[in-house]
């Protein structure tokens, strides 16, 4: 187990941080930007989100300041530094690595804890794309809003909200208001999905993260299990 000397803070209400930078340095622990052996987090899903993109791969210490937050620890930030001390783990969740491929280039690929989204750019307008699964079509061209990949972790969140489930293991694929009624699936975590837009303008998201990349008809999305993962820590 790592020893902890370096905290950054990642919370949306000033007045939370400060409270928090507080109550942090009373544990003796180093207020930092760059480099923290642990993140605190305190807020929500989404606060988590943004606190794995900006701190990759670093343990974070989810503390709930959110009605919506599935990993959030519910005790008090004091309770929780004085039981870290004593030890803890890490768990380590799987993130999706997506890239757009456009004519003969192709992007850096980018990273989602939660899932990859790709949907109309204009809610008016469906928008026509196909779905292949280890380059095989799966029922040829749909139509509709999108599609959401997502993780074990980001299941719980839009993929539930259009299938009414999550799960634990591998990939889901989750099909927005398409036309047919396309049931959801889960696929092996080894599985690479590409996604192509037939016609329409589009956009893919990677969880919250508000740079979205857009999308013209040709376009293709592909996406598969990241070598890198995330981190939360969990109290031994």
């Amino acid at each position: 187990m790592k020893t902890v000397k370096r905290v950054a803070i990642v919370a949306k209400r000033a007045s939370v941080r400060a409270k928090t930078r507080k109550t942090v340095k009373r544990f003796g622990y180093r207020i930092v930007n760059r480099k923290p052996d642990v993140v605190v987090a305190i807020g929500g899903d989404g606060t988590y989100l943004h606190a794995e993109r900006v701190f990759p791969g670093v343990p974070k210490l989810l503390i709930r300041d959110s009605r919506i937050c599935l990993k959030c620890n519910d005790e008090s930030l004091r309770v929780l530094l004085k039981a870290c001390e004593a030890g803890y783990r890490v768990e380590r969740p799987m993130k999706l690595a997506a890239a757009v491929h456009r004519n003969h280039s192709k992007t850096r690929p980018r990273l989602a804890a939660n899932d990859v989204v790709i949907r109309n750019r204009e809610q008016t307008q469906a928008i026509r794309f196909t779905v292949k699964v280890n380059g095989k079509d799966l029922d040829g061209t749909l139509i509709g809003d999108g599609v959401v990949i997502a993780t074990p972790f980001g299941s719980q969140a839009y993929y539930q909200a259009i299938t009414g489930k999550g799960f634990r293991k591998g990939m889901g694929i989750a099909f927005n208001n398409v036309a047919g009624k396309r049931k959801g699936l889960v696929v092996r975590e080894t599985t690479e999905i590409t996604v192509i837009l037939r016609r329409g303008r589009a956009l893919v998201s990677f969880d919250n993260d508000p740079a979205m990349v857009a999308l013209a008809p040709g376009d293709r999305v592909t996406v598969k299990k990241a070598r890198e993962r995330a981190s939360i820590l969990r109290l031994a």
